[in-house]
């Protein structure tokens, strides 16, 4: 089997599939961060932006059978509070390196 056969049997994604997909998770997430902003003030006074990450929206996604995306939700802190952060390690849960606490220094606030 040729690779190009094997690509468009097993890889290449269904692009109507992958277009409804879409739609949907913009207008999940497009509700979700309205939610989130209407329900919470402080997060909406640091609301930035939404930023799509991973496989699927990188276009590197195998398959359409499995519909699933990263979205981060972006804050800026310092839009409004002058801070400092730095990242701790979460001896909590060994083995997930990508799970840290964020610690917010801010000596001139209470």
């Amino acid at each position: 089997m040729s690779l190009k056969i094997i690509y468009e049997k097993y890889v290449q994604m269904d692009k109507s599939i992958q277009k409804e997909y879409n739609t949907k998770m913009n207008r999940i997430v497009e509700e979700m961060v309205k939610g989130i902003r209407q329900h919470s003030r402080i997060l909406n006074m640091f609301y930035d932006k939404v930023y799509y990450s991973g496989s699927h929206w990188d276009g590197l996604q195998v398959g359409t059978r499995r519909q699933e995306g990263d979205v981060n939700v972006c804050l800026d802190i310092e839009k409004w509070i002058p801070v400092s952060m730095k990242f701790m390690k979460d001896d909590a849960c060994p083995g997930k390196s990508n799970f840290v606490y964020i610690c917010v220094d801010n000596p001139g606030y209470d």
